[in-house]
């Protein structure tokens, strides 16, 4: 190793990639150690054929021996050649084995996942277990999972700020479309076929549908704000003659409507929640800097504003809403300070759920919360300790706003359906840990309960979940250094129909910092760099 090789390490920009972080116990998965990769605990796929393969950090497989030159063809009669022996390492079911290299003469096969009997995946409740699933690239907006979790669909931008929307789907299939100019996701069908996209570059451009690229619809809306409905139904703002926001739909079939007139300027607009069958939309605008919050309904038309707001509070914001419009969540505010969490439903009206905390910090947002599909149970962030700390919260009407990870400086971002299951983060790590929270388990950091069921994260981090599944068992969020892997980098390119990558990616890391560091020994004064360096 040189010896300018840590001075070189400085200089190493790592590359940020992504991946779907999928929850599924359905019998695939397997934790096992493997002789192949080195005895490291790895993830991998154990049934279906095509599938990719599921695996950790560490190094290739060794492929099984040659068993030397396969020789000259000999005479036609001669027969076929005879078929190699069979061993515990040729990544085969052969000879007496009862599984690939397993079983028989080799070591026992590992039982596959067993949501009731496997002591690591128990730790866990047996409510999450982990497969990866390739998706390339950062997000600017927060990636959608379709109705069952099985596609993540999320826009991809690179330097120049142009976007271009993907798919990638549990097994590693992957998808995407080319818009001039770029564009960014606003919208997609539960079903994953449909999506909203709004277009970057072309003055005059719209809102548009599209089928992955087979299909594409005007809508005629502006390209921002847009959401989509589960019915195809597209709300955005209409073009008017000046800078007035005229709140708009396009249904499927229909022409474009509009559904009222907004008092904001539209850069002024933000569309945060939609029904799935269209009857319902919330949202908020600024006026004169203060926040007010708009609702529209099939039955009632667009209402603003919130009449029963506490005495303390002069403007509403709103971030979350129930699956049928009849409840919404979001933060109080006097002037420019938040005030606190609040619940509106149309049952009940107004409640004040949480206290909201009044300063900023690097990577916590407040706006983070979420509703159950019913609107009975929220989560986010509240102030405790008298302001001067802030914590994840998980409220009903029967218990208000309870603590889900006490002590810890967090915050809560989804929730299943029913509510039973709360996503979160915590602040107090510096790869801000993901965490999972459940009624019978508590609350949980993703990663360290992963590692202590065998999974090995070396190399890898995970970002929190940005979308979860209704049923709260599948989680899409980014793991950077997933392709460090060269065992699932080989298993996703097979799975596209390429050869597979037979790269040994450390081996290529270190070669690069040796080549630097040789590089700098040749053009750098040594003896003035040892002074340097004292």
């Amino acid at each position: 190793m040189k010896s300018l090789r840590p001075i070189c390490c400085a200089l190493c920009v790592p590359v940020s990639l992504a991946a779907l972080f999928a929850a599924a116990c359905d019998g695939r998965l397997a934790v096992m150690d493997d002789p192949g990769v080195g005895g490291s605990s790895q993830l991998i796929e154990t049934a279906g054929a095509g599938g990719t393969a599921m695996a950790g950090s560490g190094g290739m497989a060794g492929s099984a021996g040659s068993g030397g030159d396969a020789g000259s063809a000999g005479h036609p009669d001669a027969g076929p050649a005879p078929e190699p022996t069979p061993t515990c390492t040729d990544q085969l079911k052969n000879g007496d084995e009862t599984g690939v290299d397993c079983g028989g003469p080799c070591a026992a096969c590992q039982t596959p996942c067993d949501c009731a009997s496997s002591p690591g995946l128990y730790a866990l409740g047996c409510e999450l277990s982990y497969s990866m699933g390739a998706v390339l690239g950062s997000s600017a907006h927060a990636p959608q999972l379709s109705a069952t979790g099985e596609i993540v669909t999320f826009d991809l931008c690179y330097d120049d700020h142009r976007c271009q929307i993907f798919q990638s789907t549990q097994r590693g299939a992957a998808r995407g479309m080319t818009v001039a100019g770029g564009a960014t996701l606003a919208g997609v069908t539960p079903d994953g076929t449909r999506v909203l996209y709004s277009p970057q570059a072309s003055l005059g451009a719209h809102a548009t549908l599209s089928d992955f690229g087979s299909q594409e619809t005007s809508t005629g809306l502006l390209p921002e704000p847009a959401l989509l409905a589960a019915n195809g139904t597209a709300f955005g703002l209409a073009a008017t003659a000046n800078d007035t926001s005229q709140l708009a739909r396009k249904t499927p079939t229909g022409a474009l409507e509009e559904l009222g007139s907004l008092p904001f300027s539209r850069s002024n607009v933000a569309l945060t929640g939609v029904s799935p069958d269209g009857s319902t939309i919330v949202g908020y605008g600024y006026d004169n800097s203060k926040p007010r919050p708009f609702r529209w309904t099939q039955a009632g038309g667009l209402v603003l504003d919130l009449p029963d707001l506490p005495e303390n509070a002069n403007g509403a914001s709103v971030h979350a809403m129930s699956s049928d419009g009849s409840v919404f969540a979001g933060i109080t505010w006097q002037d420019f300070t938040p005030v606190g969490v609040y619940r509106w439903s149309a049952a009940g009206g107004f409640s004040q759920a949480a206290p909201s905390i009044d300063f900023d910090l690097p990577g916590v947002d407040r706006t983070s919360m979420a509703l159950s599909a019913d609107g009975s149970a929220l989560t986010g962030l509240m102030a405790v300790s008298d302001g001067a700390e802030f914590g994840a919260f998980r409220w009903t009407e029967a218990t208000g706003a309870v603590a889900v990870a006490p002590g810890v400086q967090s915050l809560g971002t989804l929730l299943s359906a029913d509510g039973s299951v709360l996503i979160g983060q915590t602040m107090d790590s510096s790869d801000y840990g993901a965490f999972v929270w459940t009624q019978a388990h508590g609350a949980r950091v993703i990663r360290s309960t992963l590692e202590s069921a065998g999974v090995d994260f070396r190399g890898w981090q995970i970002s929190p979940p940005r979308a979860l599944s209704a049923d709260g068992r599948i989680a899409g969020t980014y793991l950077h250094g997933l392709f460090a892997s060269d065992i699932y980098r080989s298993r996703l390119l097979r799975s596209f129909g390429l050869s597979g990558d037979t790269n040994d990616y450390r081996a290529g890391v270190e070669k690069a910092l040796d080549d630097v560091a040789a590089e700098l020994e040749a053009c750098l004064d040594r003896r003035w760099l040892d002074e340097l360096l004292g």
